[in-house]
């Protein structure tokens, strides 16, 4: 009689055969008193006593209402022998049941629909499953990796409920015993959130299931396991951001896998706000790197970008087998510039799927009913989209569209949107943050003044006021040492001079104090050549500033100035034209090169020395929200958005 391994819970038969009893389908063998049958995938099981080497750990599973004494013609009592003897001869160099053990799982696909009689039907290997679970005290030790290793990867989401539930204690009974094994069923699990394809989980002999059931279930195992281990949380991250999709896959299925890790938050909340944070961090990343490409385009790679933006995209159904999006052309065939021109447009396909997936998410949280529970929803997720405005969207300069999730959310209600305005003042005018930090909080800051088509008139007069007052504090910092305009000795001064310019020629008509009788407010162009009453403050500041030394007009932003210029002139604010037409005669690489030569610097004030492209000396046009350069789903959220008012 063979010894049986330590560890393994189950009677001695009076004798042993001497042959293998793999496939053996005699029913002799006494039967267990208390099987678990997990017949219902809704209730999670309690895991069984299982004990750890490195700490104790006792995890109960619950009893079964129907207790199961066989599967198919085979007791629960032969499967488990069969494990055990196998078990035993692996460990005394004889594998060869150990093989079929691991061949069972590792072609699980492949044996279910034979016509073999001693072939493994489809309801057998839950019998495994069940007998393997009472032995993972003996499954952590090294020798027995590869059975390990193969069980984790058969195909078990596709099977029926009472296998699901039989696979999920094992993968429990195999996390207590060996916590190692953590990371590796937490990335099983997680690495099939982008599966849209049916085949790569559908199980001859059982029942075909769609995309959302098999999705369910990964939730399930997940939540079960989250339930039975809570410090499996940390781990969880990790896998969450190595399984995240590149942008080579297809669109569906980073879809997919976005809307999968956000379920996540349902049953762990603790991750909501790293799963968030997460997808905000990959749409920037991408948001970058699509306007990066977009910036390099030349002449024929703009010809070929809207060549492939107009091809035909047939979308694959999610339970079909095609792969009609994935196909990869033959790129020996494929010109390099439509190459080049089709991965652009793959980016930002992706990052317009992410989009939309995050405003559906939104959309969802602004669409509760409940008053109070809205309230304190609202004020949680407002919460991380703040902190990921300032620890990721800000810290990005060249992001072009993930800016409007927070643009579209904070306009829910004026307490939002004052939030969302406070931050950048805090950061812009009273923190103590990089320079350059400050001047792009300032460019956020006028740009959601300008353009949130929410924000009531004494928001943004407040806000304009602010500006000002920050307006005036640099200009005496920088007046009495200034000999002449400087973006880069002067550049915060001129940042936020040039968001004043801004939020004025968009809101001038709400900055207006007082109108003569006669105007229509519903008509901008009865304000023209009117006496507007603009206040002290703005046409002292306005004075102070335009035709002072550091003269603002000439290194802000042409297009803005201009706008400001013509503006301005019309409905009597300032009247500029004259300094516009002194400053074409003024060249700022000189007077950037004088101050070079007194200061010691290798450049001279020399005519042939002067920086021609002026343009490299001015400030940029830079104002994220402005939608001229957005594109798919982002356009559906423009309505928020303001427009130039004519005048």
């Amino acid at each position: 009689m063979s010894t049986p391994i330590s560890g393994a819970r189950i009677p001695n038969p009076k004798s042993t055969p001497s042959r293998s009893i793999l496939r053996q389908t005699h029913s002799t063998l006494p039967t267990l008193k208390r099987p678990r049958s997990g017949s219902d995938l809704s209730k999670p099981d309690e895991p069984a006593a299982v004990s750890s080497p490195t700490k104790r750990r006792k995890v109960e599973f619950s009893d079964a209402p129907n207790e199961v004494h066989s599967i198919g013609k085979r007791t629960l009592m032969e499967f488990k022998l069969e494990v055990q003897r196998s078990l035993e001869q692996h460990s005394r160099g004889d594998s060869e049941g150990y093989l079929v053990l691991k061949e069972y799982f590792a072609n699980d696909r492949l044996y279910a629909d034979s016509d073999n009689d001693n072939a493994l039907k489809p309801h057998e290997l839950r019998g495994y499953v069940i007998a393997l679970a009472s032995f993972t005290p003996v499954l952590k030790q090294n020798a027995y990796e590869s059975l390990v290793t193969a069980i984790l990867r058969c195909t078990w989401v596709g099977r029926d409920e009472s296998f699901i539930n039989a696979f999920i204690d094992f993968l429990a009974a195999l996390i207590t015993v060996k916590g190692s094994y953590m990371m590796e069923v937490l990335d099983m699990i997680v690495s099939k959130f982008s599966d849209v394809r049916r085949s790569s989980w559908s199980v001859p002999g059982f029942p075909k299931i769609d995309c959302a059931t098999m999705h369910g279930r990964l939730h399930i195992a997940l939540q079960r396991l989250l339930r039975m281990f809570p410090g499996a949380q940390g781990a969880l991250r990790s896998i969450i951001k190595s399984c995240f999709p590149s942008v080579d896959e297809t669109k569906r299925a980073y879809s997919t896998y976005l809307q999968n890790i956000l379920r996540i938050k349902e049953y762990a909340p603790a991750l909501g706000p790293y799963v968030l944070d997460l997808i905000v961090k990959q749409m920037v990343d991408i948001d970058v790197e699509m306007q990066a490409d977009l910036d390099d385009l030349d002449g024929p790679m703009a010809v070929a970008l809207q060549g492939v933006f107009s091809e035909p995209r047939d979308e694959e159904d999610l339970d079909d087998d095609s792969d009609a999006e994935s196909v990869a052309s033959d790129d020996s065939d494929v010109d390099e510039d439509i190459a080049k021109a089709r991965a652009v447009r793959d980016q930002v396909e992706k990052l317009d799927t992410a989009m939309e997936t995050m405003f559906l998410f939104y959309d969802e949280i602004l669409s509760i009913s409940d008053v109070k529970t809205a309230e304190q929803i609202t004020n949680d997720y407002m919460k991380t989209l703040l902190s990921e405005f300032s620890g990721i969207i800000l810290q990005t300069r060249k992001s072009r569209h993930t800016q409007f999730l927070l643009f579209h959310f904070v306009q829910q209600s004026e307490n939002t949107m004052m939030q969302f305005i406070d931050t950048c003042e805090a950061i812009a005018f009273r923190s103590n943050s990089p320079a350059a930090l400050k001047d792009y909080a300032v460019c956020y800051l006028a740009s959601f003044v300008a353009r949130a088509g929410r924000l009531p008139d004494e928001v943004i007069r407040g806000a304009f006021h602010r500006l000002l007052s920050q307006l005036e504090r640099l200009r005496l910092a920088y007046q009495p040492t200034c000999r002449s305009p400087d973006l880069r000795r002067y550049y915060s001064y001129y940042a936020v001079c040039q968001a004043v310019l801004y939020v004025w020629c968009f809101r001038w008509q709400s900055l207006i104090e007082a109108v003569p009788d006669f105007v229509d407010p519903e008509d901008p162009s009865s304000y023209v050549g009117q006496a507007l009453d603009w206040g002290h403050e703005l046409r002292s500041v306005m004075q102070n500033n335009l035709f002072g030394p550091l003269n603002p007009l000439k290194v802000c932003a042409p297009g803005i100035v201009e706008e400001f210029a013509k503006l301005a002139h019309k409905l009597n604010l300032a009247y500029v034209y004259p300094l516009l037409e002194t400053n074409k005669r003024i060249h700022l690489g000189q007077y950037m090169q004088r101050s070079y030569s007194a200061g010691g610097g290798a450049l001279r004030d020399t005519k042939a020395e002067t920086i021609g492209d002026e343009s490299m000396l001015q400030l940029e046009q830079y104002f994220p929200f402005d939608p001229k350069q957005v594109h798919g789903c982002v356009g559906s959220i423009l309505n928020l958005s303001e427009s130039a008012i004519p005048a």
